[in-house]
């Protein structure tokens, strides 16, 4: 027998409804709805680039933007060092491999918790990946959906500047690769 659905359950759900996705949007961090993170009921941002702003707060960055973050620097990464891992990908014949290879980036200690694909960003043969300072293990595996079947290759490093990685596996080579599909169009 079907149950029957109150009002009251009904209104319960509709309030639920509206009122999880608003409770993001308010907040009691002493913000005034400006967007300006300031407290002050001084609007008027008058920076003339001499450091000091219209809240009369001395700026410590360069231009008297008012914006202490200007060094562009990215702010998930806490001020730790990144360097470039640039992984070579070739066949036995010198050629290099773009397509079909899946390139697996992983800490190897799990502290950072994060792993990295890389399978259509290889350009030329070449991937690359910015990373922070660390221990990694690279692996090279074939696409389980091409024609390339290889064993899979794995390095461990220690990045702690830009870094080339090269590895040989037995597969398709671009060259190869442009040759066969031309010859299919004919």
């Amino acid at each position: 027998m079907p149950r029957k659905v109150s009002r009251r359950t009904v209104g319960i759900g509709l309030a639920t409804a509206v009122a999880l996705p608003l409770a993001g949007c308010t907040s009691d961090d002493g913000q005034d709805g400006n967007g300006d993170d300031n407290n002050s009921s001084d609007d008027t941002n008058t920076s003339d680039g001499n450091g000091v702003d219209g809240n009369n707060s001395n700026d410590t960055d360069s231009d008297g933007s008012g914006n202490e973050s200007d060094d562009n620097s990215n702010d998930e990464t806490d001020g730790a060092e990144e360097y470039v891992l640039s992984i070579t990908i070739e066949n036995e014949n010198g050629q290099t491999v773009s397509e079909g290879i899946i390139v697996t980036i992983e800490p190897a200690d799990d502290s950072f918790g994060k792993q990295q694909l890389y399978d259509s960003d290889i350009s030329e043969g070449v991937a690359e990946a910015t990373l922070e300072a660390g221990e990694y293990v690279v692996t090279v595996e074939a696409d389980e959906y091409s024609e390339n079947d290889f064993e899979s290759q794995e390095q461990e490093l220690t990045l702690e500047e830009d870094t080339e990685l090269e590895f040989t596996v037995d597969a398709i080579g671009d060259d190869e690769r442009d040759d066969s599909s031309s010859e299919e169009s004919e």
